[in-house]
């Protein structure tokens, strides 16, 4: 394989030197790279969320969240699993990426276009009106393209390059930004909105193709049906995984559309949305940290960086959980207007699920970087049977309220389940037990502070309980610089 970019045999010189030592540094210098675009990203997003919700109405933006719902109910399927199993087989054997990719992308090809006609037959027998079917056209064709991006990321995380797949998502959110408020200022309907996906995810995925062929190496496309049925038969617990994912996080907006109509699904989904901005701090140290793990098993750097994870999901996830339930109503109405009110209650419950989520995600990443991928999808497996029962026995009668405390419950369960089986494992990180105390009296003292501040403006409520937490967190040494001042001599993809 002709190597393009000098990281590249960088890392293959390298590929034996990571130590203890420079683990935590490597994570926190990728995870600072996907955290900073991720900020951008969801900032813009949430732009684009307030122009689409104002502008369309309760009913308009319900609409646009139920055609982004269902297509995410079947994006799974555009992928099958080969985009983790990509980045753990590339990230344990360099040599053999574009091998590996070729195949991804001939077996893509075949899958991208049955699965998108499977959809279109779904919303048609569902008999939905024409506006949603029309939609869900639109919004699935950018599915589609963000399939295709989806196999270039792989790549680039598996050589921890984690500055292209930042850019590419920058690329995504920032066209749809623009389009968005395009839309907005000339007040499009729906369409409009529905095409920016197609554009954002259009032009990122065009990026990624460049970056891929100009920085790694010349995508190929092969056909090989022996190589397509080994992909799948190593792929399909991460991809019944992402599916069964899927399912937990859009079933209930697709039953609020069926049990309520677009009205409901507005309103769950203003909240939810929120929530699932904030999902890029599990996200950035995701993607930061298993290729970590996947190549240090059985080495004392395994459970540090496990431990590194879990460390900062704790201190960063519980006071803005705490944060947002406070402040809930003022979020709400400065956001999205005193029409969407009704959706605080659902965004004091749901931001615990993001808790929750938090703290199972570096369980999941050690159980999937030991090969126990099966084992993770069985905790998926019943805790969206659970979130599929509840929500069938309590959306008919309760409605998006309901959706919340279902969602909760649920990702409790998710929590629950692979911490059990990590511990059976004997594969537990290193965690300083002594961080939890001093994360709530610093949540504690930030949240007297927003109380103090009850009648002040919501910046200056966010701005003040940030600094309070932060200042209490460093006097109660919650936070130290260990883990970003270490040097870093040999980890691969860390030097720029």
């Amino acid at each position: 394989m002709e190597y393009r970019d000098p990281h590249l045999l960088y890392y293959c010189v390298y590929n034996q030197l990571l130590s203890v030592e420079n683990v935590g540094r490597g994570i926190f210098k990728n995870t600072f790279v996907l955290s900073a675009s991720e900020v951008l990203c969801k900032m813009l997003e949430l732009l684009f969320t307030l122009y689409a919700a104002r502008i369309l109405g309760v009913s308009g933006f319900g609409l646009l969240s139920f055609a982004l719902a269902f297509t995410g109910l079947f994006s799974f399927l555009t992928d099958m699993g080969l985009n983790p199993l990509s980045i753990r087989e590339i990230a344990k054997s360099p040599k053999g990426a574009r091998k590996y990719l070729s195949a991804i992308i001939g077996l893509k090809t075949i899958l991208m276009p049955l699965i998108f006609l499977v959809m279109m037959a779904c919303i048609l027998l569902l008999g939905y009106p024409l506006q949603a079917v029309i939609l869900v056209a639109i919004v699935g064709v950018s599915m589609v393209l963000e399939s295709v991006r989806y196999i270039f990321d792989g790549v680039f995380q598996a050589f921890e390059r984690m500055e292209y797949t930042a850019m590419a998502r920058t690329i995504n959110s920032a066209i749809l930004f623009t389009v968005g408020a395009l839309a907005y200022y000339l007040h499009l309907g729906v369409y409009w909105f529905g095409m920016a996906f197609v554009l954002a995810r259009g032009l990122a995925t065009l990026y990624s193709l460049i970056v891929c062929w100009k920085r790694f190496f010349t995508p190929a496309f092969s056909f090989n049906i022996t190589r397509f049925r080994h992909l799948l038969s190593h792929s399909w617990p991460f991809g019944l995984t992402l599916f069964l994912t899927n399912v937990f996080h859009w079933t209930d907006q697709v039953m609020l559309s069926y049990f309520w109509g677009d009205p409901e699904v507005g309103f769950y989904s203003v909240a939810y949305r929120l929530v699932l901005a904030l999902y890029f701090i599990p996200m950035a140290f995701n993607q930061s940290v298993y290729p970590v793990l996947s190549r240090t098993i059985n080495t004392a750097s395994f459970k540090r960086a496990g431990g590194i994870f879990l460390k900062y999901m704790v201190l960063i996830s519980i006071p803005i959980a705490v944060g947002v339930t406070i402040l809930s109503a003022g979020i709400i109405e400065f956001f999205f207007g005193s029409q969407y009110l009704p959706a605080a209650a659902a965004l004091k419950t749901l931001v615990w699920s993001m808790v929750l989520i938090a703290l199972y995600s570096p369980f999941h990443r050690i159980l999937d970087s030991l090969g126990r991928q099966r084992l993770v999808l069985f905790s998926i497996i019943l805790g969206v049977l659970l979130n599929v029962i509840l929500n069938l026995m309590l959306i008919p009668e309760y409605g998006f309220p309901a959706a919340a405390y279902t969602t909760v419950v649920t990702t409790l369960l998710l929590l629950i389940i692979p911490l059990y089986f990590t511990a059976r494992l004997g594969a537990l990180p290193d965690f300083d037990f002594k961080i939890i105390p001093k994360t709530l009296v610093a949540v504690l003292l930030m949240a007297y502070s927003l109380k103090l501040l009850d009648s002040s403006h919501l910046a200056v409520k966010i701005i003040s309980g940030a600094t309070v937490y932060s200042i209490s967190a460093i006097v109660f040494k919650a936070v130290s610089s260990d883990e970003f001042m270490r040097e870093n001599p040999g980890g691969r993809g860390f030097k720029s």
